[in-house]
């Protein structure tokens, strides 16, 4: 929770860079910074090497709470954005929220937005970005924070149509740490590039454990052993996803 201490802090800090930078980009530059390393997360990327990256990405990485979403693009902001444009496939009702907001900070950002009871977003967003050669396309696979028993395969096949490679960021929140994968060619089939998105997956700790099925019925073990009550509610351990 953000204490009345912690919300000083950042008032501070940000008034400060703000009044030093007259630059309202180097100002949010230094405050993302600021906050990741309030909240002790090392960055372990190598600004040098990004300079070498393709122009088109695709950055995928595990996804079980807003956390990450913000997390990301932090990390854009401080190492991607002076040569990218980056592209957040987002659901209607979150970004009519967001939007707004988003938009007065960043002019580089391109939202597209989807509705998942409806089909075609796979096609919509390769129409989306067919013509543009510069963008770093931003994907969470599972497609929502709440645990699902499978990912989608929607980027193995914009990358393909788009010849996009893939970029893993892992985020680890038992460890603190943020750091790149290397770059990655798609695989020749969905299986493989499934079984390469998974294996990152498990580098890294996520906020929510029980929302991945990779580490699910690891978590799910390890809670009960260390929640050994005759009286523990079974529904607990049924529905621990469900609200969080």
């Amino acid at each position: 929770m953000l204490t009345f201490e912690n919300f000083m802090y950042f008032f501070i800090i940000g008034i400060s860079y703000l009044y030093l930078s007259k630059d309202y980009e180097y100002f949010l530059y230094k405050f993302f910074e600021s906050l990741l390393s309030f909240f002790k997360f090392k960055i372990q990327i190598k600004p040098e090497l990004i300079e070498n990256f393709p122009s088109k990405l695709i950055l995928v990485s595990s996804h079980t709470s807003i956390h990450d979403f913000f997390i990301c693009y932090f990390i854009y902001y401080i190492f991607f954005r002076k040569r990218y444009n980056i592209t957040v496939i987002m659901k209607k009702t979150f970004q009519e929220i967001t939007m707004p907001i988003i938009s007065k900070l960043d002019n580089k950002i391109d939202i597209i937005k989807v509705d998942n009871k409806q089909k075609g977003t796979t096609q919509q967003i390769i129409d989306h970005l067919k013509h543009k050669d510069n963008y770093l396309l931003a994907i969470a696979p599972e497609g929502t924070r709440r645990c699902v028993n499978d990912i989608k395969s929607g980027y193995y096949y914009i990358g393909k149509e788009l010849d996009c490679k893939i970029l893993y960021i892992g985020v680890d929140f038992n460890k603190r740490t943020i750091e790149l994968e290397p770059i990655h060619e798609l695989e020749d089939e969905w299986i493989n590039e499934k079984n390469w998105f998974i294996q990152n997956c498990k580098k890294y700790s996520p906020l929510f454990p029980e929302r991945c099925f990779w580490t699910r019925e690891e978590f799910l073990e390890s809670f009960i052993d260390n929640n050994i009550d005759d009286n523990i509610d079974k529904n607990i351990v049924d529905n621990i996803d469900k609200n969080n």
